[in-house]
């Protein structure tokens, strides 16, 4: 391409050589025909000046498109310095005040934050120094606002530390009433309904008791705890009763603590998972298995499966060092019953749980209603 535009430029510069040649010979020639155009010696004379007179032109036009070019190119340099330079002042200028402007973001995002935080997890506080039906409410709310208990309910010790605690459960939706008579009618109330995790017939029979009492809006913490107290004695199990006190509130709301701790993985947390049983300061059942705060974790994928199977295999881990062996055997049947996928595993009870109100959130709660307490 570059050989064919210089061919194509010196072709024009012969051309245009040839015809000026053409139009100086032609005077000439036209004279030397004919007298009348002039005599030859005043037509070379003319002719020769002409030729002169444009090769001074040619020099002058030379040295002065040299400095032209020369003063257009360093104004032309100066200008785009100029330019490069305003731009590049505008734009640290702009740099500057984007940075500054994320700096007051982000300071003004942690500030929120925080205060979002403290919040959202007040609720939590507040079951520590104001037991009330509302208090414990809502922190089951936030709770769950979180998704940080399993199936939206919690379970707890009555008495903790103990190697083999009497466990109740918290569960805050709409349940099923009762009669008088203590069985169930076709009528439904949101209420919290506090369940004692009996582990046998008392009387020696078959089947486990079903020992539920439901806390409703008006009735006190004090209300409740003897109400339950009541309801186990009742159902034969009155040595258990006599561990109901308000240590298990306590215990609820620990419980919540780490298990929105966990899944909010605030420094210090030790929960993984969504929690299920809180067993005692530092030990808990969820999801993902048996967890300790100081001594690691049994994955779920590390218990034997025990549903279906004819004779299920052993499942006696080692307990760690300073952990009481019945303590230890209790947990990780606590959390075998969890992960065994048998009839009371959580996979088992997700299923039955698909069929049921749903948990109570601070979105869907009840108590938001005008007209609550219903």
């Amino acid at each position: 391409m570059a050989e064919e535009q210089q061919r194509l430029r010196w072709g024009r510069i012969a051309i245009i050589t040839l015809v000026g040649l053409g139009f100086a010979a032609t005077p000439f020639y036209l004279a030397h025909r004919d007298p009348a155009f002039g005599d030859e010696h005043v037509i070379a004379s003319t002719t020769l000046t002409n030729i002169g007179t444009s090769i001074v032109l040619v020099a002058i036009v030379f040295f002065l498109e040299r400095g032209l070019v020369k003063r257009v190119s360093d104004a032309a340099a100066s200008s785009t310095a100029r330019v490069v330079e305003e731009r590049t002042s505008e734009l640290e200028t702009a740099n500057q005040a984007l940075a500054t402007e994320l700096a007051d973001l982000r300071a003004e995002f942690q500030r929120a934050a925080a205060t979002e935080s403290d919040e959202q997890t007040a609720p939590l506080r507040n079951v520590a120094t104001d037991v009330s039906f509302d208090s414990v409410a809502e922190a089951l709310e936030t709770a769950n606002d979180f998704g940080a208990l399993h199936g939206g309910n919690i379970v707890v010790p009555l008495k903790a530390p103990v190697d083999a605690p009497e466990l109740v459960s918290f569960d805050w939706r709409y349940h099923e009433l009762r009669g008088s008579d203590g069985l169930r009618i076709d009528e439904y109330a949101p209420a919290i309904s506090i369940n004692y995790l009996a582990t046998g017939n008392p009387g020696g029979g078959p089947g486990t008791p079903v020992v539920e009492v439901l806390w409703q809006p008006d009735e006190t913490p004090t209300t409740l705890l003897l109400k339950l107290a009541k309801e186990m004695t009742r159902l034969g199990f009155g040595r258990e009763a006599k561990l109901v006190d308000p240590d298990v509130l306590e215990h609820l709301g620990v419980a919540l603590s780490d298990a929105v701790a966990g899944r909010r993985a605030e420094d210090g947390a030790w929960v993984e998972g969504q929690m299920y049983e809180w067993l005692a300061d530092g030990w808990a059942v969820s999801d993902e298995g048996l967890i300790s705060r100081e001594h690691g974790k049994i994955p779920k994928r590390d218990f034997p499966k025990t549903h279906g199977v004819a004779r299920p295999p052993a499942f006696n881990p080692p307990a760690p060092e300073g952990v009481s062996d019945k303590f230890w055997r209790f947990a990780v049947r606590r959390a075998h019953g969890s992960h065994g996928h048998g009839p009371l595993s959580l996979a088992a009870m997700d299923y039955a749980g698909s069929r049921n109100h749903a948990a109570f959130t601070t979105a869907t709660s009840p108590r938001k209603h005008p007209d609550w307490p219903y």
